[in-house]
């Protein structure tokens, strides 16, 4: 069976968006999400207060994505290659058939579709290359953008037992490897 390696970020697109792996080029994008209080209003984690930080944080996710424990893109506007937000999947459980959904867009770039238009590929790409079963995402409950995207998308709540805190969880079947087996023509039952 050919996939793509967890330890490898494909670049990606859509009809107005490139996903692409996070490099150091995007330095400024990650400065602009971490240090900005409105972004960070329903995330538990510091402000940053450098570039510097920045610089730490995507040499970080680059030594995980080596390691095959994250897949983390920047999201950028074809029309003029601007950066708009990320998306990543990590906490891969240790089979391998679900992972954790990440986003962030910047202020400026919220309100247009994008994060749906860029979680659209990303799910399609854990189904298909990744043959992931299930995608989870964790979103602060007064979020209320972020539920309705995942709604859209066809996320379900658990039951109010499954909270981190102020977090919900929100989960999706992807059809995982039954779903590629019937995409190459091959019954999943098939023995």
């Amino acid at each position: 069976m050919n996939h793509t390696p967890y330890s490898e970020c494909t670049r990606l697109e859509t009809e107005r968006l490139y996903l692409r792996p996070l490099s150091p080029d995007h330095e400024e994008l990650i400065f602009q999400i971490r240090s900005n209080a409105l972004i960070r209003r329903y995330l538990d984690r510091p402000l940053m207060q450098s570039r510097a930080e920045a610089a730490e944080f995507i040499d970080w996710i680059l030594e995980g994505t080596a390691q095959g424990k994250y897949l983390y893109w920047a999201i950028l506007s074809k029309t003029d290659n601007s950066a708009l937000g990320t998306i990543c999947l990590w906490r891969f459980n240790t089979k391998r058939t679900a992972a954790d959904l990440g986003y962030e867009l910047l202020i400026q770039a919220q309100g247009y579709g994008y994060m749906r238009e860029a979680m659209a590929v990303v799910l399609d790409y854990a189904r298909y290359q990744l043959q992931l079963e299930w995608v989870h995402a964790f979103t602060h409950r007064d979020n209320a953008p972020s539920i309705s995207l995942l709604r859209y998308m066809g996320f379900d709540r658990h039951d109010k037992s499954h909270r981190l805190g102020d977090n919900i969880i929100y989960s999706k079947p992807t059809g995982g490897l039954p779903a590629y087996l019937e995409r190459i023509g091959l019954s999943p039952n098939a023995k």
